[in-house]
């Protein structure tokens, strides 16, 4: 028997195993026109129509039946809101204000890099970021010996006061053999970030080889796979990086933008044109970066759109793959030429900003983190601090079609998960996911 919703009530749902979003509404008392209009946002109320038993949305409702807002939880931070104004849903990423702090590590390897990151207490997040700031220039695979040491001066956000987010790594050194290597963040007057050995000399290649910060591969490149959407085995053109929705997605080198729409399977698909016959695809996006058209200029690591799971995709990753005159390659192995020096002009400035950083890395880790922890926290979405990707737009609920408006296939897709599927046991989103493929 459903609980009717009273004035201005909040009612509490529980997903149940077999729930969709229609028995969801029905168990709130709400007629099927409310779902039917949160259906119609499409992709934008994604993480609601996916949801899995175990989960928990809260459902506000007029006595006459009519929604006023839903909110569902995404992680720790964030939570996606579908609220009515002015007599349509819209929906909308909330991130929670958390401070922005930055944190220092360091550790012994004995068996490899990541290991030891997680023994140093660490998360994974930072164990990706060194081996995707050092891998290209050190063979970590090889190259790490018992022995050999790390240290990391990184960005963290907390929420009253414990770390809920890894944010970016700001220095680091690896002592290998008896070497040292130290890598420095650095935006250029450009606008290009990116890391630099202490006389300005890139790590990076000049192309990105994944363009994100990822929680794992979930599929890699391949000349015959078997396609879990399709059913069926066919290439797989690029790598697959699983990341939580509305992770953003930076360019993997300067380029133009040959393409920003929808492309069949590809779901929200960016396609870059570089130098010399090299191009770069952002498949499956939840959102495009604002402004962004065919046509447009980017430069290498400017923010191009968000993750998301929009085309033929099972769960949330950005699917990338790296072209050389058209012929499909493998991102993670291709030979890439080298990344942009600092420009010379720019040196002094760039020596003088690694400076603080530099005495840090030179300091024990405890010492560091204690000196780090006693300066200001910057609150997130303050000057300073980023407050995250909010890629989620209105739509009309009465079928006005727009940028963000669902194709039909798409709505029928929504149609179909809405009124036929059912929610199962309670899966790993995608920051521990087994397997996404797409």
């Amino acid at each position: 028997m459903p609980d009717g919703p009273r004035q201005d009530a909040w009612i509490h749902l529980d997903v149940q195993p077999g729930d969709s979003l229609s028995t969801l509404f029905d168990r709130a008392g709400l007629p099927a026109s409310q779902w039917l209009d949160v259906q119609a946002l499409g992709e934008d109320a994604e993480p609601l129509l996916q949801a899995r038993a175990g989960d928990v949305i809260d459902i506000l409702a007029h006595a006459d039946g009519q929604l006023q807002q839903v909110r569902k939880s995404l992680d720790t931070i964030s939570t996606l809101v579908i609220a009515r104004r002015n007599g349509q849903l819209q929906a909308r990423i909330e991130r929670r204000r958390t401070e922005l702090r930055q944190r220092a590590l360091e550790g012994r390897i004995a068996h490899s890099l990541s290991q030891a990151v997680r023994t140093a207490g660490g998360t994974p997040v930072l164990s990706l970021q060194l081996a995707r700031i050092f891998g290209d220039r050190l063979d970590l695979r090889h190259r790490v010996r018992n022995g050999d040491h790390f240290t990391a001066i990184y960005e963290s956000q907390l929420l009253d006061g414990e770390p809920v987010e890894t944010g970016a790594v700001l220095a680091a050194r690896l002592l290998l053999g008896g070497k040292s290597y130290e890598a420095f963040r650095y935006t250029d007057a450009s606008g290009r970030t990116a890391y630099y050995d202490a006389d300005g000399l890139p790590y990076e290649r000049s192309i990105l080889r994944a363009p994100l910060r990822y929680t794992r591969i979930s599929s890699g490149f391949s000349l015959r796979r078997f396609d879990p959407v399709l059913h069926v085995w066919r290439a797989h053109d690029g790598v697959d990086y699983a990341a939580p929705t509305g992770t953003p997605i930076e360019a993997a080198a300067d380029g133009r933008v040959a393409f920003a729409g929808r492309a069949h399977g590809y779901g929200r698909l960016i396609e870059v044109r570089h130098f010399d016959g090299y191009s770069t695809r952002y498949a499956h996006l939840s959102a495009f970066a604002s402004g962004l058209h065919q046509g447009a200029a980017v430069v290498q690591g400017q923010i191009i759109g968000y993750v998301g799971a929009s085309g033929e995709a099972t769960g949330p990753h950005l699917h990338f793959e790296i072209r050389v005159r058209g012929a499909p390659r493998n991102p993670r192995t291709v030979a890439l030429p080298g990344g942009h020096a600092i420009p010379r002009p720019e040196l002094a400035r760039y020596r003088s900003s690694i400076q603080p950083l530099l005495a840090r890395l030179d300091l024990p880790a405890k010492t560091a983190d204690t000196m780090l922890a006693s300066d200001d926290a910057v609150p997130a979405g303050s000057e300073g601090a980023d407050p995250g990707p909010t890629p989620w737009r209105s739509t009309p609920t009465h079928g006005t079609r727009g940028r963000r408006s669902p194709t039909a296939k798409a709505a029928r897709a929504m149609a179909a998960h809405a009124q036929m599927s059912t929610i199962g046991p309670r899966r790993p989103d995608a920051r521990t996911a087994a397997q996404l493929h797409g």
